[in-house]
């Protein structure tokens, strides 16, 4: 009786509601929070070697702009603050040469450490996460063909695009956002109106950038668990013998929606080139009269100029390899579901995990 109560209450509730692509990744990293808390040395190094390599690209076009300002300021020599500080017999060219190479040097060491140290801190977490997903699954489908080749697609494809996800995601997006900002801040502080445009730019890319994974998110949700029905098949087609017709026609389909994830990632790329042009015109209109008024001198329009310049590639890079992160997050959703799956087929069973389960379905990704 209690039963039936319960089914015509859900009746009347109608289908669960659908969650939305945010819910989702809240849920994403509040499952994968206690992994990356157990690798979080490697995580503070690399970010504080990140930190250290956007103070040095942003610190880099100063020396270049001391070497030519006794050019860009209209035959006006060097400073006096900097003759001051030089020892004698040194000369300023020398000098601002030889902080410039620092930089550059110190800038290639802070990558490579950077680099590193997020790399061993993906690998550590999905080493983590694949062994705690493994275990999980013994206990929902141990040898259960109809699942089998679904599962060994989460715990090798997913993690392995997981793990490369996740190190872009540190390195480019992360790294490049917090240089963004960083410059959109310098150019504040030299000119409002410069800054502002950038600032603009900057919002407009993150809003682009992040509707763009959503989509792959979604996209990329249907591809892998295209991906799993197809090792299942593969497994079938080779146990049974059977034609394959079933095997193509999900290879074809699941080809089909890799080329569309493509697609989005290069109009993003191309929206991302179409308005760092269109900020680096505004800011050089912007920057010229700021110089005519005054308020700017020659030598730090440069600057305006080189910033931009330094912009494009890692601009680009952080919406091409933002939108790509959808990708990431989808093979991190449904490793979730394989983490998760044991407590819903308790949870469906009404045993408590007292007993041993039965062989269970894994759970759709997209259900």
């Amino acid at each position: 009786m209690e039963q039936q109560h319960e089914g015509t209450t859900n009746a009347l509730r109608g289908p669960p509601r659908k969650k939305s692509t945010f819910s989702r990744w809240r849920a994403i990293a509040r499952t994968f929070l206690p992994f990356a808390l157990r690798r979080r040395r490697r995580f503070l190094l690399g970010a504080l070697a990140a930190l250290c390599v956007v103070c040095l690209r942003i610190a880099l076009p100063w020396p270049l702009r001391a070497m030519l300002k006794p050019w860009l300021g209209h035959g006006e020599g060097w400073s006096s603050a900097l003759l001051d500080a030089l020892p004698a017999g040194l000369s300023p060219m020398v000098a601002m040469a030889g902080v410039f190479l620092v930089l550059m040097v110190a800038l290639g060491y802070a990558d490579a450490v950077e680099r590193l140290q997020f790399a061993r801190f993906a690998i550590g977490v999905v080493r983590d996460v694949r062994a705690k997903a493994f275990k999980k699954a013994l206990r929902v489908a141990p040898a259960d063909g109809a699942s089998s080749g679904d599962l060994v697609a989460r715990l090798i494809g997913d993690t392995a695009r997981l793990k490369a996800g996740l190190q872009g995601f540190l390195v480019h997006v992360a790294t490049n956002g917090a240089m963004f900002v960083g410059i959109t801040a310098m150019l504040l502080w030299m000119d409002l109106a410069m800054g502002a445009i950038f600032a603009a730019a900057g919002v407009i890319l993150a809003a682009s950038t992040t509707l763009g994974a959503g989509w792959t998110f979604r996209r990329a949700l249907e591809v892998r668990s295209k991906e799993g029905k197809l090792a299942n098949q593969i497994d079938r087609v080779w146990r049974e013998r059977e034609t394959g017709a079933k095997l193509k026609q999900i290879n074809r389909s699941g080809a089909a929606q890799e080329g569309s994830m493509t697609r989005i990632q290069g109009r993003l790329t191309w929206l991302a080139h179409a308005v760092l042009g269109v900020a680096m015109l505004g800011a050089a209109i912007a920057g010229t009269n700021a110089v005519e008024a005054g308020r700017l001198e020659a030598g730090q329009l440069f600057l305006v100029i080189v910033y931009a310049l330094l912009l494009r590639a890692p601009l680009v890079q952080l919406t091409r390899q933002g939108v790509r992160s959808g990708k990431a997050l989808a093979c991190a959703h449904r490793l979730r579901g394989l983490l998760r799956a044991s407590k819903r087929a308790r949870r469906a069973a009404g045993l408590g995990g007292s007993a041993p389960q039965p062989a269970t379905p894994l759970p759709d990704p997209l259900s």
